[in-house]
């Protein structure tokens, strides 16, 4: 049975890697696909870090996880909750720690709250901050504050606070830094026992690409060769440099026993050109009603003193919401009873819930949909595909799971914004928008130390699971979705009827901070 090293590379993509090696920033990462299997990693749909990741540790469709984004709405009380891992199916890791193995995981997204497993925990992004109890055993914990006394969890909201505007030096360098403290953390833990299984994220490359995606991508108008030859050089030599020396700790930490590197990302990137604020045109169109009621006082007041405008000659935007929001001057409130449909969410997903609707008026709002034009006509339609979640999913498909998924062009997003008297297309741009670079479906792998190098396969997400066992010489369960790398792909991500398991309960205050950081970020 060999050993296995697992190394997660948020949005890594070889659109952006294949050039970093060609001009000799990632020599180690080129030197391990010499003997791998190695290609292209198709994502979840949709493509995004919810639903990927958790797909990615129990090899199964985000249906049977309960997932399909950062948050979901209850049909019945229509308010929003959060995902976690309380839906989530079971893991490899607790697999793995049912079979005796010796596992740890840290920085992965979607693993808040920790599971317990045979090893250690150390949770990543959907964790609402450092003051959760964001490790297994809860006392790991403080360990890792008292020797990293400055280390933090990327959350929505810092991650705005921090990477937000197109400052290239101040990002790349913040964000190399803190993939050398999450190696740092990654080397602690790994120390404290030895190991079948280690696995380590790197978020920052996620957050980079969506910051300064122009650059990277020579299809557009803003790449510059200059600052592309800048941040592979600090940044993604530095990665590299990362990956080699988690090798050689991990190999030190096994005493030198063989084992394999696997190394995946969730997503991939591209062009982000602009948003559809879909939230504004079911208004437009009568299918979500706006309360019909008399401003407040202070509402009343700030209009006519016009608070937003004073303030933004001062502020960024996002500072504004947030005041306006703390005053109680500023809303987007939602008739519920007289709404027909509502698009749920401020991100980049086109995720669309109907109420009291019979098939025939859904279907014709389908139809409605896939006839809305890109801003310029001669280009076509925005939507590719309008799907439900049963044309998705071959399996049972949770209560609250939207009615629809909606799929765009190539470049752009959706969002459940409402904007009244504003443009139903939002220009995505610099200074103002962290997502300059916005993530597509195909991600990356890479299986160094394979007994068959092929390089250039295509393969699924769901496939990740099922690797990891085979190589730990574990039984796969019936259930699993996708076939082990070392295979030749069968029907890969291939639905199972998989029954979810029902929603848990939540810490309510865990849960208000992140619906908090979630709101701070314009997702709710």
């Amino acid at each position: 049975m060999s050993k296995l090293l697992i190394i997660g590379i948020d949005g890594g993509t070889w659109d952006v890697l294949n050039p970093a090696i060609e001009q000799g920033c990632m020599p180690f990462l080129e030197g391990l696909m010499k003997d791998s299997r190695s290609g292209v990693l198709n994502s979840t749909v949709p493509a995004i870090t919810p639903t990927a990741w958790s797909t990615f540790q129990t090899g199964v469709s985000p249906a049977a996880n309960n997932i399909f984004s950062f948050s979901y709405l209850n049909r019945q009380t229509k308010k929003q909750h959060f995902s976690t891992t309380s839906t989530m199916q079971k893991t490899i890791w607790e697999i793995l720690s049912d079979s005796g193995l010796k596992v740890s995981v840290v920085n992965l997204p979607m693993t808040y709250p920790p599971r317990e497993i045979n090893g250690y925990m150390v949770t990543g992004v959907n964790t609402p901050s450092e003051d959760s109890d964001f490790t297994w055993p809860k006392e790991l914990k403080a360990e890792i504050l008292e020797k990293f006394p400055d280390y933090r969890i990327f959350t929505l909201e810092n991650m705005l606070r921090d990477f937000s505007g197109y400052y290239i030096e101040k990002i790349t360098n913040k964000l190399t830094e803190i993939i050398s403290q999450r190696l740092e953390v990654a080397k602690f833990v790994m120390k404290k026992q030895e190991h079948d299984v280690f696995m380590l994220h790197f978020q920052a490359n996620d957050i980079l690409q969506h910051a300064l995606w122009p650059l990277l991508d020579k299809t557009c108008k803003d790449f510059d060769e200059k600052w592309q030859k800048f941040i592979f050089e600090k940044f993604y030599a530095k990665l590299d440099a990362c990956i080699k020396e988690l090798n050689q700790t991990f190999a030190e930490n096994i005493k030198g026993k063989d084992f394999k590197c696997l190394i995946a990302s969730d997503h991939g990137f591209e062009h982000h050109e602009a948003r559809f604020n879909l939230g504004s045109w079911l208004v437009e169109t009568g299918y979500t009603k706006l309360p019909e009621k008399k401003l407040s006082l202070k509402k009343r007041i700030s209009k006519s003193l016009k608070v937003g405008r004073i303030l933004k000659r001062f502020f960024k935007e996002q500072a504004v919401n947030n005041l306006e929001k703390k005053l109680k001057v500023r809303s987007e409130p939602i008739d519920y009873a007289q709404s027909r449909a509502l698009a749920i969410g401020k991100g980049s997903e086109g995720f669309l819930y109907c109420f009291d609707m019979t098939d025939r008026q859904k279907q014709e709002l389908r139809e409605k949909l896939l006839d809305i034009d890109l801003p310029d006509p001669a280009e076509g339609k925005l939507f590719e595909k309008v799907l439900t979640a049963s044309e998705l999913y071959k399996t049972d498909i949770p209560e609250d799971f939207p009615d629809f998924f909606l799929i765009p062009k190539s470049g752009f997003t959706v969002t459940g914004n409402i904007k009244k008297g504003q443009p139903l297309f939002s220009e995505v741009l610099k200074q103002e928008d962290l997502h300059l670079g916005k993530h597509s479906p195909e991600g990356i792998f890479v299986l160094a130390h394979a007994e068959e190098s092929e390089n250039g396969q295509e393969r699924s997400i769901y496939d990740i699971a099922p690797t990891v066992l085979e190589i730990l010489g574990i039984e796969l369960p019936d259930y699993f979705q996708g076939t082990p790398l070392t295979r030749k792909a069968s029907g890969s991500g291939s639905e199972e009827n998989i029954s979810p398991k029902q929603n848990a309960e939540t810490n309510e205050e865990d849960e208000e901070k992140i619906k908090q950081r979630l709101a701070n970020l314009g997702y709710m």
